[in-house]
């Protein structure tokens, strides 16, 4: 038995990627196996730093707004009789606690700075940076390594688009340095390819990341870039586009959605990462771009946030394309099943899943497997399946709706 396996047997119900941030030294995020490309010899340097988020003039109606968010949740979760899963997010959102505390107190100034300093606690804890704020302000290493995964996935969406060859370890050229990446000069190669603007969100206080001017871009932002080019490129004709989003991380992807000029995106999440998102997006686009569940229909709106129980009210075949980045094999069994029947009766073109086959256990269940999932359902036919360009060991599948 390795000493991982005895620490994790000791912390069986903690989701494996955050205990392996908690196993310090023998964290596999120190394991070059999480790179894509050749970084041995990649060198921290002065281009990364942290991001800082101020208040905008409408910050206190972006607070108001997103308070009265949540007490509609709350009443509605109780009219429609909404239970938790028992699962991994059930375990991360119970982090959340000291923030739900805060809006049932709607205690404006302490959620304020929450939402400014985000990055600093761990309302994103799962789906923003590989280490924690506090890791990466107080260990030079720590760095280090969160800059080599920007760096890798930068590398990779360059590749995945055409703006560079990909390099091959057959052929002898593998290993970067830092004099081989030019990072404007990608960065504005992919802008030019994906024909959207890709400056990151304005959100994310605390974010550690690669600054370029007053822009900090971390691996998720690249990660969002490539799935909106990708969806911009499946539905390239719609004029009138309507995009749900299940699971929306910070609303990163929503965020470029609406850059690459998708039409109509709605994201569906836990009510606590629905406050995020709606900052997220607020502060980014500009609130009267974004809708909240419940607000007054609004004719400016081109992003709108939900509770992931509303995905049952939409009409049927009535959303060009699903699509979920990094979670449903970690929502619990009958939750991922439901998830996927409902992306097929609401489902009108296409269902696109970025996610992990690994089956690590929670609570002694292992995960859910996407393709497993749609396979029990039926209904959709498969159009690809291959190695996620941006993340190793995940998988790419995009599904036409039956």
């Amino acid at each position: 038995m390795t000493i991982r396996s005895t620490i994790r047997g000791l912390l069986p119900d903690v989701p494996v990627h955050v205990a392996n941030g908690l196993l310090g030294r023998f964290s596999g995020l120190r394991s070059p196996l999480w790179y894509l490309h050749g970084l041995d010899r990649y060198k921290l340097s002065d281009d990364f730093g942290f991001k800082l988020d101020t208040p905008s003039e409408d910050h206190d109606a972006i607070i108001d707004r997103l308070i009265a968010y949540y007490r509609r949740l709350k009443a509605d979760a109780v009219h429609r009789g909404i239970a938790a899963n028992l699962d991994m997010w059930t375990w991360i959102t119970g982090l959340h606690r000291p923030f739900v505390e805060m809006l049932d107190a709607a205690d404006h100034r302490r959620i304020g700075e929450t939402l400014l300093n985000i990055a600093c606690g761990p309302l994103v804890v799962g789906y923003l940076d590989y280490e924690s704020h506090q890791r990466l302000k107080a260990d030079r290493w720590a760095r280090k390594r969160e800059a080599k995964h920007v760096i890798d996935k930068l590398i990779s969406l360059g590749e995945a688009l055409a703006c560079a060859p990909a390099r091959c370890v057959e052929q002898g050229a593998w290993e970067y340095h830092n004099d081989d990446i030019d990072h404007k000069k990608i960065l504005a190669s992919i802008e030019e390819m994906v024909g959207f603007e890709i400056a990151p969100p304005r959100a994310g206080g605390g974010t550690f990341g690669l600054s370029v001017g007053p822009n900090v871009f971390c691996m998720r932002d690249l990660i969002a870039i490539y799935v909106a080019a990708r969806l911009r490129q499946l539905l390239p004709h719609q004029k009138e586009r309507c995009i749900a989003e299940i699971g929306g991380g910070t609303g990163s992807l929503a965020y470029y959605l609406v850059k690459a000029g998708m039409g109509r995106v709605s994201v569906y999440d836990l009510p606590t990462v629905g406050i995020v998102q709606g900052y997220y997006l607020m502060r980014s686009l500009g609130a009267t771009r974004v809708w909240l569940y419940g607000e007054t229909k609004s004719d400016t709106a081109v992003a709108q946030v939900k509770p992931y129980w509303t995905i049952a009210d939409l009409p049927d075949r009535s959303v060009d394309a699903f699509v979920n980045v990094d979670s449903l094999p970690e929502i619990e069994l009958s939750a991922a099943q439901d998830y996927i029947r409902l992306i097929q009766a609401k489902g009108k073109h296409f269902f696109l899943s970025v996610n992990q086959e690994g089956q690590a256990e929670f609570g002694s269940v292992p995960q859910s497997v996407v393709y497993r999932l749609v396979e029990r359902n039926g209904g959709f036919e498969r159009v690809y399946r291959f190695p996620h360009w941006m993340r190793r060991t995940y998988v790419e599948e995009l599904y036409r709706i039956l």
